[in-house]
């Protein structure tokens, strides 16, 4: 069965937390049935934390959660329980978070984390679940990661850490910064 609701059946909403509602593996039963419903979680403001869609027990369709003072936090799709195609999230000042690609469950195309000042945080690049480049960046804006992986060995600038942390723009080297 695809993830589309056929025209005219409507979708039981169901509560997250009512005792009827269980995962068993990779399914979520209802009354000890495949689910196939809406799963909406409350904050305990009464506003709408998250809904979730499920058919025949997996995920599918949209995953959208919301922050308590309801902006948008999050949009991820599904189908048939394996994540699928580009999985958004936004910071609680509306800034992107997130933007992750998805294609039957495995990374696949671009994955970019953001600072929520909207600054460039990761940039990876995916291939059917395969990292082939990336890129990373300090809140400073400096590079901290910049490579390609060409033939399983990876080219350029790799997990490079500071030697030292930085506090107002100062240095404070980790040589002597565990000594007592």
């Amino acid at each position: 069965m695809d993830c589309s609701n056929p025209a005219g059946e409507s979708k039981l909403t169901i509560y997250h937390g009512d005792p009827l509602l269980q995962e068993k593996g990779k399914f979520t039963l209802y009354d000890n049935k495949l689910l196939s419903a809406v799963v909406t979680e409350l904050f305990e403001s009464g506003n709408i934390k998250s809904e979730s869609n499920y058919e025949n027990g997996q995920l599918c369709g949209s995953v959208t959660s919301w922050y308590p003072d309801g902006k948008l936090e999050s949009m991820r799709f599904y189908h048939h329980g394996e994540k699928e195609g580009t999985h958004q999230g936004w910071w609680p000042n509306g800034n992107p978070r997130f933007s992750y690609s998805f294609s039957k469950g495995m990374y696949d195309g671009l994955f970019k984390e953001w600072y929520s000042d909207g600054k460039r945080l990761h940039e990876f690049e995916y291939q059917a679940g395969q990292e082939i480049r990336a890129m990373g960046w300090r809140e400073n804006g400096r590079t901290y990661i910049n490579f390609v992986i060409r033939h399983g060995k990876k080219y350029g600038l790799t997990n490079a850490r500071l030697c030292y942390s930085l506090k107002d723009e100062q240095g404070i080297y980790s040589a002597t910064k565990n000594q007592p």
